[in-house]
């Protein structure tokens, strides 16, 4: 019996998880349509075709520059949101002190408080910080408190024990970490 309550939820899942796909359908099939058809909405197929037309004005529009330029920026503050994440991280939960655990509350105020990403971009502006760089910057600095609350969830896991056993076998704190 329990075998067919794991199918029947499985199948659901399965079902209700290709609305999912209903948006990119959308997208896809409006792509290809005229400004007045793609204007309904809907999820019927064109009357006519126009892939040559539609995708040459945007390919010509510069799509593929600020797709560049995007993934740049994004995967620069990724690599700084998962470096500085993991290491302020590290060094606020092995510690057991005072300051790390207000400075851990302080963190996760950060995820509270909404953050003024127009107010840093406009600072970022009137410093001359208008280059990828600066836009990593205010990407890295926005997600770092998300980073950190993460990072301490997961090394909370991972028992003390095992850190005194590496810094007896010779461990210094760098090699620690990494491993």
């Amino acid at each position: 019996m329990k075998k067919y309550g794991d199918m029947f939820r499985s199948a659901l899942g399965l079902i209700l998880s290709l609305f999912m796909l209903v948006p990119f359908i959308m997208i896809i099939l409006n792509s290809f349509k005229t400004k007045k058809e793609s204007a309904e909405l809907g999820l019927e197929f064109p009357k006519q075709w126009n892939f040559r037309e539609n995708y040459s004005v945007v390919m010509s529009s510069g799509i593929l520059h600020a797709f560049r330029n995007s993934c740049f920026v994004t995967c620069l503050s990724v690599l700084l949101i998962i470096l500085v994440s993991a290491i302020a991280a590290f060094v606020l939960q092995r510690r057991r002190t005072k300051l790390s655990k207000k400075l851990i509350t302080f963190f996760v105020i950060g995820l509270i408080v909404p953050g003024q990403i127009i107010p840093t971009y406009m600072l970022c502006s009137f410093l001359h910080l208008k280059t990828f760089f600066g836009a990593a910057a205010v990407l890295t600095a926005a997600n770092i408190p998300l980073g950190i609350f993460l990072y301490i969830g997961a090394l909370k896991s991972i028992s003390r024990d095992i850190d005194e056993a590496a810094i007896l076998d010779g461990c210094d704190s760098l090699s620690l970490f990494f491993s």
